[in-house]
């Protein structure tokens, strides 16, 4: 009876999505479902667990009703097709206890990992009755932020099994975020990605500059990509290529908006990086599809659930210089009602996605799971033997191979003969293997230096850095593919840096320059902006980005006597952003005398009066910015260029300014004053102002400008 009833709710939900389902463009692929409620309702993340079994993370906290009836917390809910008709038939609870919980992901070891709002916790079933029975955490995050999707998140794995994650703007709230060993990281600032031991040990950042990374995924090579929701007035979400110590731009306390003139989106900033690509709206997470269950072409493709556009994207990454661009190629869309924001890649190869069921953010009791796969697919038998799965073209099938080998000599020698493999992806298995087992009879050196693949000759570099092997000759230059340049800097010795890297703080391509500039700065080698000073404006603000990322006892004096002062407004106002990203209130002269500057532009007067706001304590987000600006634009006794610059500076459609305030600076009868209000009712489109507008048009005494 139970079973009868159960396949009854699957035939009502069937009929429920029956009207809008989501289709591939791929006629060769099929989306068909494979639970839904009441089965499962409010599914999020979603991963496989050892045994192939689907699991789940169900939210019954994320905006709870007030009258809701459902569990009292989050659940893990395991999925199996038992019958083999391709409709899950068995669900069972791993595990239940959790609030706001956001991710989910299983590591090769089978312990499952989950993000919450505020914890990242390590289940695992140590007896084997199919739920949790053990418990840890692994990071905390102590903040009285409590918005439930702003906090950790976006978990992904490296190859050695040690966790990366994301952490969300938290709205700006004070936080500390404590690994499992004590290390605790403070801030007020959240936007951020983290990386620690699989046990929560030596916590460190990695990169900042998000908005809200809710999910990250590694390629083959080990290069990490993330997905970023967007600030409020700054689209597209993007995809963003990570790498160690990147600014991606954005900074919560300079307004949730992201429109101000210290935050950029897409590397606008010298010393913030560009993404890959703008997304669709809301996306949840990100995977690179190395598997045989769809077509060929889809290997090496990062699959992303566009929440709020009602699709499955997929991108095909495009060299493009250090980095990347990519091409976005439809893959799964939906109708209305169809919001995916889980992906996983099953053990056949095919893709699984779960669907929140609708626009609300509140618990609705809807919520699906679909199944993508080619048409007509049969049954995959995996090999079990390592010595036949290192061939697989499943990467967690190979990977884990690969692991297994290392273990032993005959494992060792197999490994090593498939080093120069045709194949990519096994030399990308094999080569991750050996490093991670610090194999020394591989020749990293040569594999840096000859290796066909870009990404094989990255990944050598890093092992080699790791090492402490010396890389001088590889950043001297010699290597064409400037991502492996790059990768190489990070290595370099204290002196080294001058030859190699000096000159390329000034480089067109950002990620190049940004390791440059990382290189520089970690090095100590900042010492040499004295042979610099007269060099390029570009070079110049190379070097004030290293000074500051080196905190060199003599970087605060090099701010006040030469970038405060420099020529060039690009270098003046990344040491104005220096001052106020970090209040240093012992310049707080330096920035009442600049805000003087007659021939002050709109974006320097807003970074000066940013930058006074914050050494006084004072909020620059939007709306307290507004209210300076509005101040200055008011004050009579104030210059007439500082007035000029205050409704320039001012949004048209900012909330604390009226329509009545911009017409009434008709009548003080200045021409200049007049044309900026004039300007602003044109951006507002405000009807009210047509009488006041008109009128001046009729003025025959008015300026012709006006």
């Amino acid at each position: 009876m139970a079973r009868f009833l159960s396949l009854l709710a699957v035939l009502f939900a069937t009929a429920a999505f029956a009207v809008d389902p989501p289709t591939s463009a791929d006629p060769r692929l099929v989306v068909e479902l494979f639970a839904a409620a009441p089965d499962i309702v409010h599914p999020i993340a979603m991963d496989f667990d050892s045994k192939g079994r689907l699991l789940v993370v169900e939210s019954h906290t994320h905006f709870r009703p007030a009258k809701y009836d459902g569990p009292k917390h989050d659940r893990i809910r395991r999925l199996e097709d038992t019958d083999g008709d391709g409709k899950a038939d068995k669900f069972t609870t791993f595990y239940e206890g959790t609030d706001h919980t956001m991710d989910l992901a299983v590591h090769f070891d089978g312990s499952v990992y989950l993000a919450t709002r505020n914890e990242i916790i390590r289940l695992r079933d140590t007896d084997g009755d199919g739920k949790a029975d053990e418990k840890t955490r692994i990071v905390f995050l102590e903040t009285a932020g409590n918005y439930p999707h702003n906090g950790l998140s976006g978990l992904a794995f490296d190859s050695k099994g040690n966790l990366t994650f994301g952490m969300g703007e938290n709205l700006g709230a004070s936080y500390k975020l404590i690994g499992s060993d004590g290390t605790t990281i403070a801030d007020t600032e959240g936007g951020k990605i983290f990386h620690c031991t699989s046990d929560g040990k030596k916590l460190r950042r990695v990169a900042t500059g998000f908005w809200n990374p809710f999910g990250a995924g590694y390629d083959i090579f080990g290069r990490l990509f993330v997905v970023d929701n967007d600030p409020d007035s700054s689209p597209p979400c993007r995809l963003v290529h990570v790498v160690e110590g990147g600014d991606y731009g954005f900074q919560f306390r300079y307004g949730r908006a992201g429109r101000h003139v210290f935050q950029a989106w897409n590397g606008e900033l010298p010393g913030t990086l560009p993404y890959v690509a703008g997304t669709g709206e809301s996306p949840c997470e990100v995977i690179s599809y190395e598997s045989d269950g769809l077509p060929a072409e889809y290997l090496g493709s990062l699959l992303v659930p566009a929440w709020a556009d009602h699709r499955v994207e997929r991108y095909v990454l495009k060299p493009r210089g250090a980095s990347f661009g990519a091409d976005r190629k439809a893959f799964i869309q939906g109708g209305k009602e169809f919001h995916p924001s889980g992906l996983s890649v099953a053990p056949d190869g095919s893709v699984f996605v779960s669907d929140w069921g609708s626009r609300s953010y509140e618990l609705h009791g809807k919520g699906a799971v679909w199944h993508v796969r080619q048409k007509d697919a049969k049954p995959v038998k995996r090999p079990v033997d390592p010595k036949d799965a290192i061939l697989s073209l499943d990467r967690k099938i190979r990977e884990n191979a690969a692991r297994e080998l290392v273990k032993s000599e005959e494992g060792l020698r197999q490994l090593h003969s498939y080093a120069t493999c045709p194949s990519v992806r096994i030399r990308a298995s094999v080569l991750t293997a050996l490093i991670d087992a610090s194999d020394d009879k591989i020749d990293l050196a040569k594999i840096a230096a000859k290796d066909e693949e870009v990404g094989i000759r990255e990944m050598a570099v890093r092992a080699l850095v790791a090492s402490g092997k010396d890389v001088e000759e590889l950043a001297r230059l010699k290597e064409k593919a400037i991502s492996v340049r790059a990768e190489a800097m990070t290595g370099l010795k204290e002196g080294e840096a001058s030859l190699a890297v000096g000159p390329l703080v000034s480089s067109d391509d950002p990620f190049l320059r940004n390791a440059s500039i990382q290189c520089l700065a970690k090095a100590h080698e900042v010492r040499l902006w004295a042979q610099f000073q007269r060099a390029e404006a570009k070079t110049r603000v190379g070097f004030l980005l290293a000074w500051r990322l080196s905190s060199h006892k003599d970087s605060l004096r090099f701010l006040e006597e030469f970038f405060l002062k420099d020529p060039d407004p690009d270098v003046r106002f990344l040491a104005v952003k220096w001052v106020s990203d970090e209040k240093l209130i012992a310049f707080r002269r330096q920035i009442v005398e600049m805000l003087k500057d007659p021939k002050l532009d709109p974006r320097g007067f807003i970074a000066l009066a940013t930058a006074l706001a914050r050494l006084d304590d004072k909020p620059v987000n939007d709306d307290g910015l507004a209210d300076y600006f509005l101040g200055k634009l008011f004050d009579k006794s104030a210059p007439l260029a500082t007035r000029i610059m205050a409704v320039q500076s001012l949004s048209a459609t900012s909330n604390k300014l009226k329509t009545e305030q911009l017409t009434a600076l008709f009548a003080e009868d200045t021409t200049l004053l007049s044309i900026e209000a004039l300007r602003a009712l044109k951006d507002r489109g405000d009807a009210k102002a047509a009488p006041s507008v008109f009128a001046l048009a009729r003025d025959a005494k008015q300026p012709v400008a006006v």
